[in-house]
């Protein structure tokens, strides 16, 4: 059951309109943000728009858990002929996870903004912020496959001006935000092209009118091209390997605010329109749908999850093994979801939410204590500089590698145990191996942090502020208590995982 069923969080007029406000709201903020006279009202209108955007995602899970899945006809036209917002389970996991991840990142960003970019730039990263907030939104409410492709540019259009931003700091931030916008817009193309076969063959863009008429063209090769060129298309969004060359670069010279909000939601989102074309989509086209994830996704995946670790090994940088760790564990995620079971996409969807906590805490913990230096050696000593910030990086370090009683640990767990259930040793064997070398890169950024004293000259440490530790805490503390007691999220990814397979809670 879900942990949202008999909840009540707006009234029955709001909750009608609530999958157009979950949109609206930050969009309209991106506009007030980007006209603000100072920066302190754009982080208003920032956090704002976060807020209501998390509030009408409550409203549409209780309301999803209550009725069903919610469709919203834009404009008054019925679908299939116009535009429809469509949330389901999965649907309101993924907007759950965007909404949490966007508010802690907006709560913070007022702080990390001032450590990084001259006042004057403050309004228009809040505006870009906001509007990449809007896009991954749209991507998750949209019930239309060539909306999903507008939703994804308007995203990464976004995402592409945030990093560049980060050119005042650090000149990297240009070549990154170029070859980020190079790789995404190939992705893209790819991606518009497949839905465009879709389209030829079934003449419709709704998704769920587009799986009805796939189910009578299972031969049909227009459309298997399509799903291949889409399923390319979101991989490279996705960051899977080895079309990952843009994530290290857009990780270690954008500017924190966007990195972190990055890491914590667009590769999920891209996972998220995997799913729904591959899983649910596809229709007919079942044996394709598992044709392509059996036969190019798991191998890729299990690929990365061992490349990406020892890659993550050999990096100087904090952000690159961050970034490497993130291509690895995405990896983990997509073991999951090629499971082909219920348990091994619940197991998958668990621990893409944790990641995405404990990913957010890291990178908004190494912006608050003005981690300019990129190298790892610039935190030697963080912890008596910074206690209660690095206090929380280490519980999300803990995280990441697995230690028992964090989310970490209890989300790889259940994965391994979906997948041995489901007799994929071997990808029980490429995630274990790639766990035991994630200890490694883990153990050096904790040793660091935690027991060194000496770092270079002119590197200075220094506690984030009580904004910032407030969104970094949260999101921690949430991270160990679902190591402890993962039944509400659990539930929440079980409903989701049943609901686009077909199959009972």
């Amino acid at each position: 059951m879900s942990p949202f069923a008999g909840a009540q969080f707006a009234s029955p007029e709001v909750i009608q309109h609530a999958p157009a406000l979950l949109i609206a709201a930050p969009l309209t903020a991106a506009c007030v943000a980007a006209l603000s006279p100072s920066a302190r009202w754009a982080w208003f209108a920032s956090l704002g728009g976060a807020l209501v955007s998390l509030w009408m995602a409550l409203c549409l899970a209780a309301e999803v858990a209550r009725s069903g899945a919610v469709s919203y006809a834009v404009g008054g036209f019925a679908p299939p002929l116009g535009i429809e917002l469509r949330l389901d389970d999965l649907s309101v996991f993924f907007c759950l996870l965007v909404s949490v991840m966007g508010v802690a990142t907006s709560i913070a960003s007022a702080s990390l903004l001032r450590l990084e970019l001259p006042e004057r730039d403050h309004s228009l990263m809040q505006a870009g912020f906001m509007l990449a907030f809007t896009g991954l939104l749209g991507l998750t409410a949209t019930g239309d496959a060539f909306n999903a492709f507008v939703f994804l540019e308007v995203s990464s259009i976004g995402t592409y001006a945030l990093v560049a931003m980060g050119a005042s700091q650090d000149r990297r931030a240009l070549t990154a935000a170029f070859q980020y916008l190079v790789m995404g817009t190939i992705g893209a193309t790819l991606f518009v092209i497949g839905v465009g076969l879709l389209y030829a063959v079934t003449g419709t863009l709704n998704m769920a009118d587009m799986a009805e008429r796939l189910a009578a063209s299972s031969s049909d090769t227009a459309a298997i091209a399509g799903l291949a060129l889409i399923t390319v298309g979101l991989a490279l969004k996705a960051a899977m390997f080895p079309l990952h060359a843009w994530l290290p670069g857009a990780y270690s010279a954008g500017p924190t605010m966007v990195v972190a909000f990055l890491a914590g939601t667009a590769t999920k989102v891209s996972v998220y329109l995997l799913i729904r074309f591959l899983m649910d989509v596809a229709g007919g086209l079942e044996s394709a749908g598992e044709g392509l994830l059996t036969w190019l996704i798991a191998p890729m995946a299990g690929i990365a999850a061992i490349v990406a670790s020892v890659q993550a090994v050999f990096q100087t940088e904090t952000r690159r093994i961050l970034a490497y760790s993130s291509i690895a564990q995405i990896g983990y995620v997509l073991l999951g979801v090629t499971s082909g079971s219920v348990a091994g996409l619940t197991a998958a969807l668990f621990l893409l939410f944790t990641h995405a906590m404990i990913k957010t805490v890291i990178f908004l913990s190494l912006g608050a204590i003005d981690h300019r230096g990129s190298r790892l050696e610039t935190l030697a000593g963080a912890g008596r500089e910074a206690p209660w910030t690095i206090a929380a990086l280490a519980l999300a370090i803990l995280g990441l590698a697995g230690a028992p009683f964090t989310a970490g640990f209890l989300a790889k767990w259940r994965l391994l145990g979906a997948l041995a259930d489901d007799g994929r040793i071997w990808a029980v064997v490429a995630i274990a191996a790639s766990s035991l070398t994630a200890l490694v890169y883990c153990g050096r950024i904790l040793e660091t942090v935690l027991f060194r004293t000496r770092r270079p000259a002119g590197a200075t440490i220094s506690e984030a502020s009580p904004a910032a530790l407030a969104a970094i805490w949260f999101l921690a503390a949430s991270s160990v208590w679902y190591g402890v007691d993962a039944s509400a999220l659990y539930d929440l990814a079980r409903q989701a995982a049943a609901s686009v397979m077909g199959a009972s809670p």
